[in-house]
């Protein structure tokens, strides 16, 4: 058995039936990456899988597609594993996301999927919050139907939760959701930074409800093109402001404070 800085480990041959995936942390399985590592397999710079023992059972915290391309190529021989001792399922979960080297780079998604199965606060209030608005935050990137409840920008959601803060996040997604029913563009991340920018300037100096009113008038995709199209700074929460001043003669909002 050995440390150096770790858990205990040692290194065991381990059939890949033996092997368990924990989806709670873990990515989903690239099944167009499970066949290039089978089809180039190189057993001179092969990277043993990293295991931990726990509860009786082998959980591979980091080679989870190196184990399914061995899988496809050799069947249920055994393959050479890095095991670890003691480790606790939020151990596995943080050295999961820390992972480094050779290792292919963790989507944002499966890091907040991660972070949000082992309790984050505030991944788990963004979560909470958005449901209770009637959207629903996917983490899977893999499935790319279009819904107009599905929040699949998880980074932008993020940034506007901790930017806003609870209040002024509940009241921007209410917004986002009852100016636009059931149009898929409302949960584009463009939409979302956008009115974030719009809410972290103007919160407090306009009314919930003559917001909705106005952004009903305009099409999401609308706002997208246009403030793809300016140089100007924050040019979708520019296109907010312009679409809730229309008309208006009182009470309209300076888009030289974004």
């Amino acid at each position: 058995m050995t440390n150096y800085n770790s858990h205990d480990f040692e290194y065991r041959y381990l059939r890949p039936s033996q092997l368990v995936i924990d989806k709670t942390y873990q990515r989903d399985l690239t099944v167009s990456r499970v066949d290039k590592i089978a089809g180039d397999f190189d057993g001179d710079i092969f990277n043993e899988p990293k295991v931990s023992f726990r509860d009786g059972k082998y959980y591979v915290f980091d080679g989870q597609h190196t184990v399914r391309a061995w899988e496809k190529k050799f069947g249920d021989k055994p393959i050479y594993c890095k095991v670890f001792k003691g480790m606790t399922w939020r151990d596995e979960q943080k050295v999961f996301l820390a992972q480094t080297g050779y290792s292919s780079p963790l989507m944002i998604s499966d890091k907040f999927k991660a972070l949000f199965n082992g309790g984050d606060t505030d991944i788990v209030s963004m979560v909470r919050g958005a449901e209770r608005v009637g959207f629903v935050v996917l983490f899977d990137q893999k499935n790319h139907t279009s819904d107009a409840n599905h929040i699949r920008a998880v980074k932008s959601l993020y940034n506007a939760f901790k930017s806003l803060g609870t209040d002024a996040y509940m009241d921007m997604l209410t917004v986002i959701h009852d100016a636009w029913p059931g149009i898929d563009e409302r949960v584009n991340q463009n939409i979302i930074k956008g009115m974030s920018e719009f809410y972290k300037a103007f919160y407090g100096a306009f009314s919930q409800q003559d917001l909705i009113k106005a952004l009903s008038r305009v099409r999401p995709i609308d706002i997208i093109r246009e403030g793809r199209a300016t140089s100007l700074k924050h040019g979708h929460a520019r296109e907010i402001v312009k679409a809730y001043n229309r008309n208006r003669k009182a009470h309209r909002l300076d888009a030289e404070k974004l």
